[in-house]
């Protein structure tokens, strides 16, 4: 009897140190997997931006919107509706350099946004037989809406900065250089000054023109136009910036929101 119970014993001891090594190993192997996951990404040097991450993104760029500034776009004691009193002049009633500075800002916000919101389709990503029939709904009613908010700003925003920001110019002739350069004696024919050639006058000058190149406004009185409009729509295309910035945060809240409760219906069916 005693040997037996020192055998149970014995066996008892040997399980109970079975199983902690059992455990041991499991942490090892998802610290290894982990391991080469964190391999994986830095091996090309970045991390995927999960969902959350894009909402915090686009939520920080909605904060860098630039401001109307309290001055105005507008020379102080002049009218928007001024016109010029020189025939082919625009009105000098304008501070085009602030406009162009307030587009510059709202440009840099709005190109950011673009390559942020080109995660979101990786960031969603799972195999058709991996995702269920309301997850295909969901994933197409956020990706709807995003490209909603997107054509918004392409169409009504955009199209009036670059108006401003790179205005259509042509390349012209501003003024040619002329320049008397003394031929050597042994470069002209036979020495003889009185005999010419081409480009050579005939006291032995060699006359090199270069022309110099200037870029000009193709219509100035249509820029002129462009930065009118944008001065006299800024605070409203700031509006439709920042509606539209919370339009897209709301629709990734949901799209989260909706997600978990599909999950949770899934596991409660399977249970």
């Amino acid at each position: 009897m005693n040997a037996q119970k020192k055998r149970k014993a014995t066996d008892n001891k040997e399980e109970g140190n079975a199983i902690p090594s059992k455990k041991k190993s499991t942490a090892a192997s998802k610290k290894e997997n982990g391991g080469k996951e964190k391999e994986r990404f830095d091996g090309f040097g970045f991390k995927p931006l999960t969902l959350k991450e894009i909402h915090d993104r686009i939520a920080a760029l909605a904060k860098q919107v630039p401001p109307i500034p309290d001055e105005g776009f507008y020379v102080e004691g002049t009218s928007p509706h001024e016109t010029s009193s020189v025939i082919g002049e625009p009105p000098n009633n304008l501070k085009k350099a602030l406009i162009k500075r307030w587009a510059s800002e709202l440009q840099v916000v709005l190109e950011e946004l673009g390559l942020v919101l080109c995660c979101v389709s990786t960031a969603c990503y799972k195999w058709g037989t991996d995702r269920s029939g309301a997850s295909d709904q969901n994933l197409s009613l956020l990706n709807d809406e995003l490209n909603s908010t997107q054509d918004q700003i392409a169409s009504r925003v955009t199209p009036r900065l670059r108006n401003v920001l790179t205005p259509v110019v042509d390349l012209v002739v501003e003024k040619t250089v002329t320049t008397k350069i003394k031929q050597p004696k042994e470069g002209r024919n036979n020495g003889d000054a009185s005999i010419t050639q081409d480009g050579v006058t005939e006291d032995g000058f060699v006359e090199v023109k270069r022309n110099v190149f200037t870029r000009q406004l193709e219509d100035p009185d249509f820029v002129h136009l462009c930065y009118q409009i944008l001065a006299r729509n800024a605070p409203m295309m700031r509006n439709v910036v920042l509606t539209n910035f919370t339009k897209m945060l709301q629709c990734i809240k949901d799209y989260l929101g909706a997600q978990n409760n599909d999950t949770q219906h899934h596991r409660e069916f399977a249970y």
